[in-house]
């Protein structure tokens, strides 16, 4: 009888260990067919930029200002120090600090008009999520962020 028992066991074993193995097979296979948590968020996020691209472009009223110092940079090959489309500072010192943005701007806006200038930033904004979301994977925290970010942001 003991050794019936063990023999079952070891079948039962057998048995388990096999299914595992084909589970590992069809693992690889069904997993390269759907798209990483990575690649969903960036689709997610990239297809609602879109879509409230129009209403967030027309929230800055900064918008026509980047692009004409952007512009201004790409043909001076100069990055203003001083205020120069300000009616009411002309002149002053200006801080730069928003430089290269203003040229990428630019540059969109030169490329596809205002349709490149909202794909970048959708691109930027995607690719901003999808690499925080990649991050909080590697560091142990759950994937869906989203929450935390907006619990931590209500309670301050």
């Amino acid at each position: 009888m003991i050794g019936e028992d063990s023999y079952l066991d070891a079948l039962a074993q057998n048995s388990l260990t096999s299914q595992t193995d084909k589970l590992e097979e069809i693992e690889p296979r069904r997993l390269w067919l759907l798209p990483s948590p990575e690649v969903l968020v960036f689709c997610l996020v990239f297809l609602a930029a879109l879509t409230f691209m129009p209403s967030m472009m027309n929230g800055d009223g900064d918008l026509g200002r980047h692009l004409t110092i952007g512009e201004y940079i790409l043909e001076s090959g100069k990055i203003p120090t001083s205020d120069l489309f300000s009616h009411t500072l002309e002149g002053q010192r200006l801080v730069p600090h928003e430089w290269l943005s203003q040229v990428l701007f630019a540059l969109s806006h030169r490329v596809a008009g205002m349709n490149g200038v909202a794909w970048l930033t959708a691109l930027v904004l995607a690719a901003s999520y999808a690499i925080l979301n990649r991050r909080a994977a590697q560091n142990g925290r759950p994937r869906a962020f989203w929450p935390g970010c907006w619990t931590n942001s209500r309670s301050n």
